[in-house]
């Protein structure tokens, strides 16, 4: 599936639509309604059930990064550094994994808990 590709047929379907319902002279036939309309259906589908089966979005619907401002960037620094060499470090480090790494936090939690007890001794 290439949710890219679905939505620029979606698109295009619709603007179809849309222009022949604007435009008389441009209208379209009953049969290419109904085909239209099917289609349509068919991809706004096939659409959800990727993007609820664990796929990703079409790129026109990602939400854009912003960039980091100095002071997020700040706070973030802190705050792991705090993590890092607490009395707790490894499980301070485990905390912040499961709460960044959704379905895989367990293995990264372990992991980057594991790698701060080696590192700082805790």
């Amino acid at each position: 599936m290439d949710p890219d590709e679905n939505l620029r047929k979606q698109l295009r379907i619709a603007r179809r639509v849309l222009g022949a319902s604007e435009a008389p002279d441009d209208a379209l036939r009953p049969d290419e309604w109904r085909d239209d309309a099917t289609r349509l259906a068919e991809l706004a589908v096939a659409l959800h059930e990727w993007i609820v089966g664990r796929g990703f979005l079409p790129a026109a619907w990602q939400p854009k990064a912003r960039p980091p401002t100095a002071e997020s960037r700040d706070r973030l620094t802190a705050d792991l550094a705090a993590i890092l060499t607490g009395p707790t470090s490894g499980a301070n480090a485990e905390r912040l994994a499961r709460s960044a790494a959704g379905d895989d936090a367990d293995a990264l939690a372990r992991a980057m808990g594991d790698a701060a007890r080696r590192y700082f001794g805790a």
